[in-house]
């Protein structure tokens, strides 16, 4: 999921059209060029509370519940969303990817 906020219309707008771009060309959904690995992204709008920028919060938004924190001992690499195993980045992390890469 990529989960942005209500509030950033254009920036929905324009991640929607990335994404199909990149299921056009076979990097996006089912069977990515011709390798049996599917993957997909889903884009999330959330109701722009500033809570859900912190993980547990976030991950209760994408779960259709209010916004709000878990208990800190609850560790989401353990229990996260949907109560299973998740990783979750913010846009810096994954912006930093190609530099820590080269």
């Amino acid at each position: 999921y990529i989960y942005v906020r209500n509030e950033y219309p254009l920036a929905v707008t324009n991640l929607g059209k990335a994404i199909e771009v990149a299921r056009e060309h076979g990097l996006l959904g089912k069977n990515i060029l011709n390798s049996g690995f599917d993957f997909d992204i889903s884009i999330s709008k959330g109701a722009g509370a500033f809570v859900c920028g912190e993980s547990t919060a976030l991950m209760a938004s994408l779960e259709g519940a209010a916004g709000e924190p878990r208990a800190k001992y609850i560790h989401t690499v353990e229990h996260g969303l949907w109560n299973r195993p998740s990783n979750l980045n913010n846009v810096e992390t994954w912006a930093n990817i190609p530099v820590i890469l080269s």
